[in-house]
């Protein structure tokens, strides 16, 4: 290294030293001039006592929401339950009825089965080729606006026109 070089670097350390140095008396000054009097350490004693209580208020705010969105959640999961319980409990009987009928009509009701048996294979099929337009996507949607959407839904509350 050159010796003109190593005068430039001491340089730059003695003047970023001096800097530090500089700012931290401010620091001090600064620290020393909030905590001078009594009203600004009960100023700041209020402050801290109003931040405390604000994120009391957005945890018991959160709580609120998340059983709200639950609630919603288990809402939609129960009655899709009992309306697919109820539907495939129709559709099985209609089935055996469409079965015999065919079985009765072409004369061999392990043919009528088999039939019925094929139409529900090809509708598991296209169900399952299209799961992502049909389940996927529309599932993903209703999660999303659910959990992440942070407006009330209608009839709970004003909304942002109003």
């Amino acid at each position: 290294m050159e010796r003109g070089a190593i005068h430039y670097s001491l340089f730059i350390f003695h003047y970023s030293s001096l800097i530090i140095h500089y700012s931290l008396i401010n620091y001090s000054l600064f620290i020393s001039a909030v905590f001078s009097s009594d009203k600004n350490i009960e100023t700041i004693g209020q402050l801290f006592t109003e931040l405390h209580r604000y994120a009391e208020l957005r945890a018991e705010l959160f709580k609120i929401n998340a059983v709200s969105k639950l609630s919603k959640l288990l809402t939609v999961l129960l009655l899709g339950a009992i309306l697919i319980l109820l539907m495939g409990l129709a559709l099985w009987f209609v089935s055996m009825m469409l079965a015999a009928a065919l079985g009765e009509w072409l004369g061999s009701q392990a043919l009528g089965y088999a039939i019925i048996v094929a139409i529900y294979l090809l509708l598991a099929l296209t169900v399952y080729l299209r799961r992502k337009q049909w389940i996927e996507a529309p599932l993903t949607h209703f999660l999303g606006e659910l959990f992440l959407n942070d407006r009330p839904s209608s009839g709970e509350g004003p909304t942002p026109s109003s």
